[in-house]
């Protein structure tokens, strides 16, 4: 009768471990319960099997119940048997599953001390040995994770290999030795990148599912561990198609899995990282939304004090970070924060995982930092950062991503704090991650986040009073992380706009034509690819209007800076006020106004323009490295609206900001060159307006030390050799004295010849007058040839009829002054053609097909609009051009009396 019993519970047991079948296993249980009581004196081994069958039980069903009472069984069985080290094995094993469900670290010591009591056995008593060593690496593997120490994870994986070499021929475990061996050695990879461990990891677990029947309970885990670590594989070398066949796997391993699994939250977490991955490739949405699923569940059915809740929570996090980066929901950002915070308080401070949750932490705090702007947020996270940083071995692959992290966040709090200790750490911090990508592969994830981080920062640095060379290695480095990049990944958009901030910078200091274009054709694609609700979206916007007032200074196009002025903002209303960069967008919406109004003669815009740049200052802080831009453009609005009003009192106040923005402008720095700049030209002005001769030599030696310290060729050079041109042509009104005379004529003569058709035309206009006013009249005639032919580049460059006709209004009188100075000078048939420019050039305009509007082209196709203006100006030039800077300047075009 009992004979029956027994021979049906081993035939239960088989059945569970071909189909996984939890009825199967739940027979198998409740056959060998009724042998142990039905046996007068039940031996050690039906206690075995018993425990053997509520494992399979609780392997199928989840029930924590099933496993303490298969910890009892095992344990009934030890007591029995003495010295059987196949018994002390299946309940050191036992043990371990109880730690992996509830995390006490005591059942953990307990499973190591009784799987180090069953190795110790002399051979004859452990036929079992190799099972008894790789449970014991498992233990040991465990105890890594908790106490990080390396001595844990050394001996794991020598004992893994040694269960390999001892087993017998036929020997049942050994594809799970295989799938432990794996386990081990990739999780090594993650914490040291061991050269081979990866690969070999991924041969251990290709062997194991290779000979696993498809059927087995035990091939839904094997095929979430090959998916895992191919995934890794992919991050390290880049190879997309072990990224498509990873989600595949974990697509197969939760199909294989049974709900009531214990594995299943693992499989679910093993598919969320996939999906997220090829998210990052594909831009998919539904990759994105199916990943968060993924990890929510998982981490739903994981148990509170389970070891693996804090990497679920971890994963978890990450998914709606990404979400809320590509669609700008802050309860996600909110929710991430929150759910990083629960990882790390599951984790113990021993964990070698708990840099990795501090690390993610410290990245949210960042992105909820430039959304919301609570100090808290970035001082926190440059906290967790730092930690981060400290705990991540010298030798681990994360150390350079880390690295590189920490130094973003100082120097974001630089930017907006200005602490000169944040921009040094920072500028370490940056100059430290080169050595560390020399130890890593291109394609790894961490070396693409920090080459865009130090190109960023290389950028930061130039502005700030950096060499041209920052900005080429920036551009360099971010070309390098584009080729290859897939045409949907999630970063595309962001290394887009950064390198088109990269060659605006680098046009400014130039005049390299192609780097302008190429910077607008770089952030027109960021905005097409970037997802409409992205996180920074509303600093592409801003970055593209940037990038279009600087080819209306370049160009005078109309049509560029009415759009530089919507997309401003656009970029202005989707921002908080609470934001980091609110200030900077106030700002540079203010900045476009008041180039308008310039152009436009537009109180309104002017107005509007002193009232941006007014809350800009006050939305700054102290001590921000912005601040003293924020005020010299505030300044050179008032100084606007004094010019227009003849207000000595309003260009008082107007040089009381110039003052502020010097003092807070660092030595030797382009911010504090230009502010000098505009300083001296509204001194100028109010010796215009006063006639105070300190002022004019002021100006005069203000003017010459910033035109002195001016690239040739640059932008900046050409409106300053302009004001310098007027200010000494004021003081030889005043002294006679002849190097002021041959000075200004010089200046003039530069400033005029360049091919940046809208200086050009201001600056020779004024030449024109003042060589007029003193009767030189083939110097005026040569002035007025130049702004001649600057008005028809500006003309021919219009998109639309009505731009056309507005830069005539803007040069109204233009004409009859130079077929004055022209007659003058003897060249009669240049005066008639000046006079007649106008009316013929929109005639032509009428008549030629070949030049039509451009607006319905724009409209549909901006593209091939953009494409187009970009050729027609390429061909008008046969050499580089100077440009303009999308930072305000004051050009000053007032007349010698």
């Amino acid at each position: 009768m009992v004979d029956d019993v027994v021979e049906r519970a081993y035939a239960a047991a088989d059945a569970y471990a071909a189909t996984g079948d939890f009825g199967a296993a739940d027979l198998a249980v409740r056959l060998w319960r009724r042998v142990i009581e039905s046996a007068g004196t039940p031996d050690a081994d039906h206690y075995n099997e018993l425990g053997n069958a509520l494992l399979d039980r609780y392997e199928a069903g989840g029930a924590e119940d099933d496993l303490e009472a298969a910890v009892d069984a095992y344990g009934d069985a030890v007591r029995r048997a003495g010295r059987d080290a196949g018994y002390r094995n299946n309940l050191g094993n036992s043990l371990r599953m109880r730690y992996l469900a509830d995390g006490d670290p005591a059942v953990l010591m307990r499973a190591i001390e009784v799987l180090e009591g069953a190795v110790r056995l002399p051979a004859a008593d452990t036929p079992d040995r190799p099972t008894c060593l790789d449970n014991l690496g498992l233990c040991l593997t465990e105890k890594f994770a908790r106490d990080g120490a390396r001595e844990d994870q050394d001996r794991a994986i020598a004992l893994h290999r040694e269960a390999i070499a001892t087993a017998e021929p036929g020997e049942p475990n050994l594809l799970l030795f295989f799938t432990n061996l794996g386990g081990a050695l990739w999780n090594r990879h993650v914490q040291r990148g061991l050269p081979g461990d990866l690969d070999d990891a991924v041969a251990a677990f290709e062997r194991a599912l290779a000979e696993t029947a498809a059927g087995s309970p035990e091939r839904a885990l094997r095929l979430a561990n090959l998916g895992g670590v191919l995934l890794d594989r992919y991050h390290l070398r880049g190879d997309e198609s072990e990224l498509y066949r990873s989600v595949e796997l974990c697509f197969e391993a939760v199909s294989a899995s049974g709900a009531a699994s214990i594995d299943h939250a693992r499989q679910l977490t093993g598919l969320g990282d996939a999906l997220l991955s090829r998210y990052e490739v594909n831009g998919a949405g539904e990759d994105l939304d199916a990943a968060v699923e993924a990890y929510r569940e998982g981490l739903a059915v994981t148990p509170e004090r389970a070891p693996d809740r804090a990497a679920r929570a971890n994963n978890f996090g990450l998914a709606l970070l990404r979400r809320h980066e590509s669609r700008g929901r802050m309860d996600d950002l909110d929710r991430a924060v929150a759910t990083f915070r629960d990882a790390i308080a599951a984790t113990v401070r021993t964990s070698p995982s708990r840099p990795l949750f501090g690390a993610n932490l410290g990245v949210a705090l960042v992105h909820r930092y430039a959304a919301r702007g609570a100090r808290a947020d970035i001082d926190g996270a440059i906290e967790w950062l730092a930690e981060a940083v400290a705990g991540t071995p010298a030798d681990a692959p994360a150390l350079l991503s880390r690295t590189a992290n920490l130094a973003a966040a100082h120097a974001e709090r630089w930017s907006e704090y200005g602490d000169p200790a944040d921009l040094a750490r920072a500028d370490a911090l940056f100059a430290g991650t080169g050595e560390l990508e020399k130890r890593g592969s291109a394609a790894q994830t961490g070396v693409a986040y920090e080459r865009n981080n130090v190109a960023v920062h290389r950028t930061d640095i130039y502005h700030h009073g950096g060499s041209r060379a920052e900005l080429d290695r920036a551009a360099a480095a971010l070309r390098d992380l584009l080729t290859g990049l897939p045409p949907r990944a999630i970063a595309r958009p962001r290394y887009l706009n950064n390198l088109g901030n990269v060659l605006r910078q680098r046009y400014l200091l130039t005049g390299n034509e192609r780097d302008l274009d190429d910077s607008l054709n770089c952030h027109r694609q960021a905005l097409d690819v970037a997802p409409p609700a992205a996180a920074e979206r509303p600093t592409y916007l801003c970055d593209l209007a940037s990038a279009l007032q600087v080819r209306f200074q370049r160009d005078g196009v109309l049509a560029d800076l009415d759009e530089a002025i919507g997309r401003w903002s656009e970029s202005v209303d989707a921002t908080s006020p609470y934001a980091p960069v609110w200030a900077g967008r106030l700002n540079d919406l203010g900045d476009g106004l008041r180039t308008r109004a310039q152009v436009k003669d537009s109180a309104r815009d002017l107005s509007r323009a002193v009232r941006l740049f007014e809350r800009a200052v006050a939305a700054a802080r102290e001590n921000a490295p912005d601040l003293p831009s924020y005020q010299d453009n505030l300044a050179n609005a008032v100084a606007d609206q004094a010019m227009r009003t003849g207000d000595v009192g309003m260009l008082d106040r107007a040089l009381t900001w110039y003052g502020k923005a010097v003092s807070g402008a660092p030595g030797g720095t382009l911010t504090r060159s230009r502010i000098r700049g505009n300083q001296a030209a509204a001194t100028l002005q109010r010796w215009v307006l006063g006639s105070d001769p300190a002022d004019l030599d002021t100006a005069v030696e203000l003017l010459t030390e910033v035109v002195a310290a001016s690239a040739v060729g640059s932008p900046d050079r050409v409106m300053l050799l302009n004001n310098l041109a007027v200010a000494h042509a004021y003081r030889h009104q005043v002294t006679r004295a002849e190097e002021d005379l041959r000075a200004a004529e010089s200046a003039y003569a530069e400033s005029a010849a360049g091919l940046d058709a809208l200086w050009s035309l201001r600056s020779a206009r004024s030449w024109g007058s003042w060589a007029a006013r003193r009767a030189s009249w083939p110097e005026a005639a040569g002035a007025y040839r130049h702004a001649h032919g600057a008005m028809v580049r500006l003309f021919r460059a219009q998109y639309t009829r009505t731009d056309k006709e507005d830069w005539l209004r803007e040069t109204k009188g233009l004409a009859v002054e130079a077929a004055h100075a022209l007659s003058r000078a003897g060249d009669v048939f240049f005066a008639v053609t000046a006079v007649e420019t106008g009316r013929a050039l929109l005639l032509s305009e009428t008549m030629e097909e070949a030049r039509s509007d451009l607006t319905r082209l724009a409209g549909r196709h901006p593209e091939l609009a953009e494409r187009y203006s970009a050729a027609r100006m390429r061909l008008r030039r046969a050499e580089e051009v100077p440009a303009g800077d999308r930072m305000s300047r004051r050009f000053f075009g007032a007349q010698p009396r």
